[in-house]
């Protein structure tokens, strides 16, 4: 099984988990009814009434940030994945597991990423070095990725390059190549320029080269709007960035006042700052 084949299957079973749920076996009136409850008044006051972090609004209500601030040209940011499930408590209807991590960190031009995604017994670990140029464009990289847990325990290490738009990655048994439209950025290159960028009103288009192994064409980074959340120690003014394209729900940044990407959400799966420095 390829890594991004793992890693897709990996976050649809727990999405598929919960079909067993009396939610999803209810009839289509009984479905609609519980449709039309699931976003309580409670769950759109502490999303600042934004849409994207809906599904981990119980996380956000009692959010404390991390202790810690960002060098100058040097960041490192650590998050804990978590996956919007049903939630069987009378209280609620969803409920935001945390299932993995993900650290990236920033030196000079070169950036290193590190995911985790637990799926019961098996976990899948991917650790990454990625070159980049002034522009935050992908030059190079190289990394393991691993698979532990019942009959799927290998490892496999990869490597890649890009010149001129075209990416040749080399697996483990096989080299290809791969062409992309723009210029191509890794996450912790999108991150940067978002804490770097000078100027809102520019939509950036790129190539995003996604989880170390997959390209996605026709993206955009754009800056959407201020947004003040009532988090657990006092309102806290973001920066919220979106970025769209190709193979991905509607991703946000959060951003504070000292320019750490607090919270990124997408969909079902968001990721929720616990902890950073330079």
């Amino acid at each position: 099984m390829k890594r991004r084949d793992f890693i897709t299957e990996s976050i649809a079973l727990l999405a598929a988990a919960a079909a067993s749920l009396p939610v999803f076996g209810a009839s289509a009136k009984t479905a609609k009814k519980k449709s039309s409850e699931q976003h309580t008044d409670s769950d759109i006051a502490s999303s600042g009434g934004h849409y994207s972090l809906r599904p981990v609004s119980d996380r956000v209500v009692g959010y404390r940030p991390p202790a810690g601030a960002i060098g100058n040209g040097t960041w490192s940011f650590t998050y804990a994945m978590v996956i919007c499930m049903p939630n069987r408590a009378p209280s609620g209807n969803r409920k935001a597991v945390e299932q993995g991590s993900l650290t990236i960190t920033k030196r000079v031009r070169e950036y290193t990423q590190r995911t985790e995604v637990r799926t019961g017994a098996t976990v899948h670990t991917g650790e990454f070095t990625l070159s980049c140029g002034a522009d935050g464009s992908l030059k190079s990289w190289k990394g393991i990725s691993a698979f532990k847990g019942g009959e799927m325990n290998s490892t496999i290490p990869e490597t890649g390059t890009q010149r001129d738009c075209t990416v040749m990655m080399n697996g483990r048994s096989a080299m290809y190549a791969v062409p992309a439209s723009a210029m191509i950025l890794p996450l912790p290159a999108v991150i940067d320029r978002i804490i770097t960028s000078a100027d809102k009103a520019a939509v950036r288009r790129f190539t995003f080269f996604d989880e170390a192994c997959t390209l996605k064409e026709s993206h955009m980074l754009l800056y959407e709007s201020a947004v003040t959340l009532p988090l657990a120690d006092g309102p806290v003014t973001f920066d919220v960035w979106r970025q769209d394209g190709t193979g991905i729900h509607p991703r946000h940044y959060w951003v504070d006042a000292g320019g750490r990407v607090l919270f990124i959400t997408q969909g079902l799966r968001s990721y929720l700052l616990t902890a950073c420095g330079s």
